[in-house]
């Protein structure tokens, strides 16, 4: 009966080790595995984390852009109609450019609300975007095409924002000039400048 319990007893040793031997590196591989799955874990909500901020970062910076966009666009649609400024920069454009303002006539315009100007534009209302009035500007140059045409260009880049409604030309005279013949015109311009 000894003899059992010490043959028992070693092969409860025997198979303990052979199990301890076979098992402990399959646990060991178990417990790395798990270390590298919960480090992917945390990488993975990291990225979330990551993904959302950038989501929040390019929604805040989307609307900075249209703010800045916006401001832009109301630098160039002064608070109200400003005839004595807009008198100095069509006569600095037309100064610049070589012609001479013979005659000029402002003439208020009817308010293009909001809603009318979506509708217009087929966009959607933004509350952001004040109602634009307009002002008419009639306008007589004198001068030679060249130069007019600088005025064109002047008028286009310049930071109020103006359309040019109609135009009509006119030649007038020619006279000399240094002993060279040139020929002067007269431009009508109608104009419309807006401001909010």
């Amino acid at each position: 009966m000894n003899r059992q319990i010490i043959i028992f007893s070693v092969l409860v040793l025997i198979l303990s080790v052979g199990l301890w031997g076979l098992v402990w590196p399959e646990w060991q591989v178990f417990s790395l595995k798990m270390d590298e799955f919960k480090t992917a874990e945390n990488n993975l909500a990291e990225t979330k984390a990551l993904k959302e901020k950038l989501a929040a970062l390019t929604a805040l910076y989307q609307n900075k852009e249209k703010t800045e966009e916006l401001e832009r666009i109301f630098s160039a649609l002064p608070q109200k109609d400003d005839i004595p400024g807009l008198l100095v920069n069509l006569e600095a454009l037309a100064s610049k450019s070589g012609l001479i303002i013979s005659n000029i006539s402002f003439a208020e315009k009817s308010e293009k609300t909001k809603t009318e100007a979506d509708a217009a534009a087929g966009s959607v209302q933004t509350s952001l975007i004040p109602a634009v009035k307009s002002l008419g500007v009639s306008l007589v140059l004198s001068g030679d095409y060249s130069s007019f045409v600088n005025f064109l260009r002047s008028a286009e880049e310049n930071l109020r924002l103006m359309d040019i409604k109609s135009l009509s030309f006119q030649q007038s005279e020619q006279t000399v000039l240094g002993g060279a013949l040139a020929e002067s015109s007269d431009f009508s311009v109608d104009l419309e400048v807006y401001y909010r």
